[in-house]
This record gives C-alpha cells, sequence and structure tokens, in this order.
C-alpha cells in the first residue's frame, strides 16, 4: 500500500496523472478570455490548449485576443510555458508539405502586451524559414514558448499576410498549446 501511495504523491506534485489532471480541469475553469480552452492531461501529464478562430489562408487577417488566468504546469520534463502555433490542417503529406514549404510566402506577426502596456514578446515569422510539425495532417509552425503570469491579463495582437503563396490549407488559426504528449 505505501508504495502505491508514494507513486500516487509523486504524481500529485509533479502534475502528472489523474490528481494533475484534476488539478489542470480546476486551472481551466478559471481562463477567461478569447479562443476555447481544451484540457488535454493524459495519464502521465497535464496539459491545455486554447484556440482560437479560424481563417481563410489565402487573406490578410489581423486580429486581437485576450487571455487571462492561462494555467499553470510544473512539468517533469522541464517544460513548463506554453507555445504559440499558427495551424492548418492539410492532406498533401509529410514529404510534399516539405517541399512545398520552401516557396510559402506567408508570414504572420505577434504581439504580446501585458495589462500595463508593456510589451512582453514581439516576433514575425516567415513560414519558409521556420520550423513546421505535424501529426495526423495538422500542422503547426511554432513561434517559440510564452510565459504568463497565473494571475495576470494579456492581449495578443496577431497578424497574418499569406504573400503570393499561402501555406497548403484553406483556413489557419492560432492556438496556444502546452498539452501533455507523453
Amino acid at each position: 500500500m505505501r508504495p502505491f501511495l508514494l507513486v500516487l504523491l509523486c504524481w500529485s506534485l509533479s502534475g502528472c496523472g489523474i490528481p494533475g489532471g484534476a488539478v489542470m480541469w480546476a486551472q481551466t475553469k478559471g481562463y477567461s478570455g478569447d479562443g476555447v480552452m481544451r484540457n488535454c492531461s493524459n495519464m502521465l501529464g497535464s496539459g491545455y490548449a486554447i484556440e482560437f478562430p479560424k481563417f481563410d489562408a489565402s487573406r490578410s487577417y489581423a486580429a486581437s485576443y485576450r487571455v487571462s488566468h492561462v494555467p499553470q504546469l510544473h512539468r517533469i520534463d522541464g517544460r513548463n510555458d506554453p507555445i504559440l502555433y499558427l495551424r492548418f490542417y492539410s492532406s498533401v503529406g509529410y514529404t510534399k508539405t516539405k517541399q512545398i514549404k520552401k516557396g510559402v510566402t506567408a508570414r504572420f506577426r505577434v504581439i504580446l502586451v501585458n495589462s500595463h502596456g508593456q510589451v512582453m514578446h514581439s516576433v514575425e515569422v516567415p513560414f519558409s524559414t521556420s520550423g513546421w510539425s505535424s501529426a495526423q495532417n495538422l500542422y503547426g509552425v511554432s513561434i517559440e514558448a510564452f510565459h504568463f503570469d497565473p494571475d495576470a491579463s494579456y492581449v495578443f495582437n496577431v497578424s497574418y499576410t499569406p504573400g503570393a503563396v499561402p501555406p497548403p490549407a484553406k483556413q489557419v488559426y492560432f492556438a496556444i498549446d502546452n498539452c501533455a504528449y507523453y
């Protein structure tokens, strides 16, 4: 019985398993802001994602997204802060997508501003030279990890320009991802 309690305690403290998932569920319920919050915890770890509205990949786009009370993670793998992605679905296949990527002229910009009006991050990302990750035809162009203080409010000012050659998708969308993928 003691080994089981020890394992359960370790999972609780590291944010893993059922206790960690329960903690994440409570934190996702405390989120306020734009987008759709999703709890993506699993038996090995806690996680969440916030997905913002999809938009036409062939047209320019600009929006401001408000986020507040973003969940906090303390993982055993050391990755605590979420990554911001511009995502899209494509069925052309990973090998062909790698070839297409070189010619894509789309780019996007993200400016993260805190509630005091201070710019916390500002980055512009060209699709052709950025890292693309994929899973089951879902591609993500990642920016970097962003840190959110637990009780703070932020605004993401995002813009997207397709250029002459947009990514191989009908729609794209921004997502803050901190899912448990292990």
